[in-house]
């Protein structure tokens, strides 16, 4: 069900995807990655950014008959040693994500062909400039966990 993070890529550059590190995604957990610990890094051309409050984490699980458990948290934003704009789950909602990651876990150890379940990261862009500015811009979106840092990109050089 969650073992296995599935990402599919909505920029236009999803031949900018990096092999070797999709592959380290899809190797990931995301019941039992610490919320804390994930990071996800964009570098963007001047020109774009992110619109306040529009990174949002989603995580959902289903199991039949037992209904469903899931949210999604806005991603606070800071900016990392080399002034990439960068967003992690805000420390107080850290408890209710980690609540909802320990239901999806105990249904899929109890009924793993009965549970589903997605983990999702949605954003909402802007530009600053008139979009002909913009015509062969390229941009990267990285995601790290603590444990195992540098973040690694996921998208690198992609048309945005």
């Amino acid at each position: 069900m969650l073992r296995s993070l599935l990402l599919v890529g909505v920029l236009s550059g999803c031949t900018s995807m990096v092999p070797g590190n999709a592959l380290w995604l899809s190797q990931l957990d995301p019941l039992s990655a610490d919320p804390g610990d994930i990071t996800v890094a964009l570098e963007l051309p001047a020109g774009l950014g992110v619109l306040p409050d529009s990174v949002q984490l989603s995580l959902s699980a289903k199991r039949t008959g037992h209904g469903s458990v899931g949210g999604s948290w806005v991603l606070a934003e800071a900016r990392d040693p080399l002034d990439r704009r960068v967003y992690r789950v805000a420390s107080q909602d850290l408890t209710e994500l980690r609540t909802v990651q320990m239901q999806a876990q105990a249904w899929e150890e109890v009924d793993p062909g009965g549970t589903t379940g997605s983990l999702s990261l949605a954003l909402g862009g802007r530009r600053t400039v008139p979009a002909a500015q913009l015509a062969g811009a390229r941009g990267s979106v990285l995601l790290g966990l603590a444990q195992d840092p540098p973040p690694r990109a996921l998208f690198r050089d992609a048309p945005v």
